[in-house]
């Protein structure tokens, strides 16, 4: 009995593509990741006592029941090593950028004038870009002055 192809092969030839293996490689490697992050933070997620908590109230972690394991799957699929390679690709700009600043300059003398400006701005910059395009956050400072500020309550009247 003779069946028909339905199936021609130009159909499928988008599997052995070069975009299509990066893709796949991408999710797998983002669930393995995802996976074996899931498995290190299982004390975060179920803490062994409320005691512990109250002893170190800085290292719990209030939102960890509203974690779900299936809603991390998605980002781990397609955003999580597109954004920790741009991690590295921006850090080793940052240090190169620096490296090339600091040329000639003796590391026992502090860093002044137009070095000092643009190691701070490199960092500046960097970290602007690591906020933005890695961790998908928007940093803000305000500066307070002293008079602003009160520290009576831990250090005292006087």
């Amino acid at each position: 009995m003779y069946l028909p192809n339905i199936f021609d092969e130009k159909d499928f030839r988008f599997l052995s593509s070069w975009w299509f293996i990066l893709l796949v490689l991408n999710a797998v490697v983002g669930i393995s990741m995802l996976e074996i992050t899931w498995k290190n933070v299982v004390r975060f997620r179920n803490p062994p006592s409320k005691e512990l908590n109250d002893l170190f109230p800085a290292f719990r972690r209030n939102d960890s029941i509203y974690w779900k394991k299936w809603k991390l799957y998605p980002g781990a699929m397609f955003l999580m090593v597109p954004r920790f390679l741009l991690l590295l690709v921006i850090l080793g700009l940052a240090v190169f950028f620096v490296k090339i600043f600091l040329i000639c300059h003796d590391s026992n003398k502090p860093l002044i004038g137009c070095r000092k400006f643009l190691v701070n701005s490199t960092f500046s910059i960097a970290g602007r870009l690591l906020g933005v395009f890695s961790f998908f956050t928007w940093h803000t400072y305000q500066y307070i002055g002293d008079n602003e500020v009160n520290y009576s309550e831990y250090l005292g009247h006087n």
